[in-house]
């Protein structure tokens, strides 16, 4: 199925005709599951799933995002020094694929702990040629080491899943998985951390298990959050050093120099 030129949704007009012409032919025409290029590369798409279908009706998933946090990267490398990316809440590894296509990533570590995901997550890997590229965590990412409830969001939108009870109208079911920190699976010193965090209100639980790995290395940060929970977010990394460099909707940037 073709993607929309960049161009035509740039018109008012066309941006909500297009999508909505294209949305209605994919339910009667395609399977749910389909593999589609977008984006540079390939991906098994679930059209009931919101960030699948934006990226099969709309050819695109938080583009700016991606690109902030590309030339984010680029801006702030220092020569020579190895980059390790960490997909925290990686859901099917987009920003995983974006930065191999990059090359600007010596390791690429991708973390998700559903088991649904998981398997889109592989899925995409193999279609792109990846497996031995990118290393999968299957855990949660938090500040102790155990097993912990584990709450696994409706069709309509997978990449709500999250440790908290919270927003259960949006809860399929409870599962249990395995949580690890962060800091005891990557060790890493004088290296540049580069890291997406989408973990749906768990990112201080997240940024606890992995305070080894900030205090050393140099640090860029994109974290979504929201509301009062950006504020403390902001306020505890400022804590460890970290300034913050811009926002694009609910993403914050935020770059640890020394």
């Amino acid at each position: 199925m073709f993607s929309p030129p960049s161009a035509l949704m740039r018109a008012p007009l066309l941006r909500r005709l297009i999508p909505s012409l294209l949305r209605r032919y994919a339910r009667l025409f395609k399977h749910r599951y389909s593999i589609e290029r977008r984006m540079g590369a390939l991906f098994l798409l679930d059209q009931k799933n919101s960030v699948d279908r934006n990226l099969l009706i709309k050819g695109a998933w938080e583009p700016e995002q991606i690109e902030t946090l590309l030339q984010a990267v680029k801006a702030h490398h220092h020569k020579g020094e190895k980059v390790v990316f960490l997909d925290i809440g990686s859901l099917a590894a987009l920003y995983s694929i974006m930065i191999a296509r990059q090359g600007i990533a010596d390791r690429i570590v991708a973390f998700e702990p559903e088991p649904g995901n998981l398997v889109q997550l592989r899925a995409n890997l193999f279609l792109n040629g990846l497996l031995d590229r990118i290393e999968v965590k299957d855990v949660a990412a938090g500040d102790k080491a155990g097993k912990i409830p584990f709450y696994v969001a409706k069709d309509a939108n997978k990449g709500t899943s999250r440790m908290t009870a919270t927003d259960m109208h949006m809860i399929e079911r409870q599962i249990e998985v395995d949580t690890l920190p962060i800091d005891e699976m990557i060790q890493a010193s004088r290296q540049f951390i580069v890291a997406k965090i989408d973990v749906e209100g768990s990112e201080l639980t997240v940024l606890a298990g992995m305070e080894k790995l900030i205090s050393n290395n140099r640090c860029l940060f994109q974290i979504e959050s929201f509301g009062e929970k950006a504020s403390d977010l902001k306020a505890w990394l400022i804590t460890k050093g970290f300034t913050h460099l811009t926002t694009v909707a609910f993403d914050h940037y935020f770059l640890k120099e020394a």
